[in-house]
């Protein structure tokens, strides 16, 4: 897989809409966190070209990419959910209720709306730049332990005790959200949900957030970066016990694509 792929020079240049889509939403807050290389790997392009387009658009004044950027995202989030990860086998199904969420944001209305053709080239560029940076085409996963700093964090006018680092940072992104108009308050562990029945194993559930919505719907979200046997346990029992719940997992991948927008969020650890 050695050398470079070289792009004809009209494919350098035009942009579709799901790319300017996509240079609006992250372009700000890649560039503002030393990232423009990653940005330009992810999307096929040189940061020459990245740069070139982002003048042309208005985006290299702060203010404005700022103001952009958080309409693309405002968009997004009305439109398309995130992918959540499917299970081995599950292709072609539908989530149920418990596992369908309505998280939105840019970079997942951008990988959504790529055609096949568009989809083989951002997966070939992503290829490339694994392996130019971790010399294998799986990134180094570090120790999941790292995820976890628990401690106080005062978050606008909430001050909670947050379980890990993920926690805080998902809890100042849905303080952006609040702040933005796009919801109308969120929870940390609002409350504990018992399973009556159950004598052993298993016996409650305490989630991580309650968000209350636009439209009055009040989903729980669990942040979820890994599925263990009781993690997979607790949510059947949910399922069974308090079956009106509906649980949005966020997963790493879902993590990571919001990450994208910390520059953004501010505070973000």
């Amino acid at each position: 897989m050695g050398g470079d792929i070289i792009l004809p020079a009209k494919a350098r240049r035009n942009f579709s809409e799901v790319e300017l889509e996509r240079l609006r939403a992250d372009y700000r807050a890649y560039v503002d966190g030393g990232r423009l290389t990653d940005l330009a790997a992810e999307m096929g392009r040189s940061k020459s070209v990245l740069s070139e387009k982002a003048r042309a658009l208005g985006l290299t004044d702060g203010h404005a990419a700022r103001k952009a950027a958080a309409k693309a995202v405002g968009d997004a989030r009305r439109g398309k959910p995130l992918a959540w990860e499917h299970p081995r086998g599950f292709a072609g199904k539908r989530h149920s209720t418990e596992t369908r969420g309505k998280l939105r944001i840019a970079s997942a209305a951008f990988w959504g709306s790529l055609s096949a053709e568009e989809h083989e080239a951002q997966v070939t560029t992503a290829l490339k730049a694994a392996i130019a940076k971790n010399g294998r085409i799986g990134p180094i996963t570090p120790n999941r332990a790292t995820t976890w700093k628990a401690g106080w964090r005062e978050i606008a006018d909430k001050r909670h005790y947050f379980r890990s680092r993920w926690e805080a940072n998902y809890a100042r992104y849905l303080q952006w959200l609040k702040e933005r108009g796009e919801i109308l308050d969120w929870e940390y562990e609002p409350e504990t949900f018992w399973f009556d029945k159950i004598k052993r194993g298993v016996r409650s559930y305490l989630p991580d957030f309650r968000v209350h919505e636009l439209n009055g719907s009040k989903p729980i979200h669990e942040v979820k970066g890994w599925m263990d046997a009781r993690s997979r346990t607790t949510l059947k029992r949910m399922a069974k016990y308090h079956p009106a719940e509906t649980i949005i997992l966020i997963r790493e991948k879902d993590y990571r694509a919001i990450s994208r927008f910390s520059a953004m969020i501010g505070d973000w650890e």
